[in-house]
């Protein structure tokens, strides 16, 4: 998944435990740059690591 692609739009982020996270996905990291060695993006308050996510819907 390129989540880089995703930023500055407007998503719907669904993650593998089936919550739901929209909003204008902002922040893109990097696996190299990240702590963990996951590629994350953040969306309102949270930073979701691309392990987690199930999907993301590009909404109009």
């Amino acid at each position: 998944m390129k989540l880089e692609t995703y930023l500055n739009k407007k998503v719907i982020i669904t993650t593998i435990d089936g919550k739901k996270f929209s909003g204008i996905a902002f922040d893109y990291i990097p696996p190299q740059d990240n702590e963990q060695e996951i590629a994350s993006i953040s969306v309102g308050d949270y930073e979701l690591y691309e392990n987690e996510i199930k999907n993301i819907e590009i909404l109009d």
